[in-house]
This record gives C-alpha cells, sequence and structure tokens, in this order.
C-alpha cells in the first residue's frame, strides 16, 4: 500500500506518534470516510430501483389483470329461536328472555330454581 506524501506536521514535543504513524491514521479516515459515501450511494440507487420497478409492475398487473369478481352479496339471515316454532309477533320480550334461560340452564347443567 502506497501513502499520498504529505507535508510534515508539527507534532508535539513529547508526542510518541511518529509522523508516518500519523498520516496512515489519516489516510485510513479518508478511505473509511469515501467507502462510507460510496456504500451509501449504492444503497439510494438500490432503493431507488426498488420503487420504480415495484412501481412498473404494479402498474402492469392493473393494466392486463382481470378484475375479480365480485359476488353479490346477500342478506344475512336471521337467527332462528332454538325453543318453538311459534309466530315472533305472539312471544314478548320476557318470554325470551326465560327461554334463554331454560336452553342454557339444560345445555350446561345448572340446576334449575
Amino acid at each position: 500500500m502506497v501513502l499520498p506524501k504529505t507535508p510534515q506536521r508539527n507534532l508535539p514535543k513529547g508526542s510518541r506518534v511518529s509522523s508516518s504513524f500519523a498520516r496512515f491514521c489519516e489516510f485510513m479516515i479518508v478511505q473509511g470516510l469515501i467507502i462510507t459515501v460510496i456504500g451509501m450511494v449504492v444503497v439510494f440507487a438500490f432503493l431507488i430501483l426498488l420503487v420504480c420497478t415495484t412501481q412498473w409492475t404494479s402498474g402492469l398487473v392493473r393494466k392486463y389483470a382481470p378484475e375479480p369478481a365480485v359476488a353479490p352479496k346477500k342478506p344475512a339471515k336471521p337467527a332462528a329461536p332454538a325453543v318453538a316454532k311459534v309466530a315472533t309477533e305472539t312471544i314478548s320480550d320476557n318470554d325470551k328472555i326465560a327461554a334463554v334461560i331454560a336452553i342454557a340452564q339444560r345445555e350446561f347443567g345448572l340446576p334449575l330454581k
């Protein structure tokens, strides 16, 4: 590895760092910064390419893919009461509540009071 020639630096007296080591450290820091910038540019370019490719394929799919057939929504059928088949109009709310309680007691084995 060839180090670039730099002018001599005035190192403080008593410094244990040689001028060649200082030049080497400076060279390594510059090389690290260059590699960092190159890496960031590569990642940024890849992300831009990824976004463009995704938009392009999305446009192709929208253009050439057939629309999915939408089934008409059927209205939900009301749940039939499990008590008895009696006209709903003749059953009061208290009778419905009593029927539900009786069914729950029978299903879960609760004692009748």
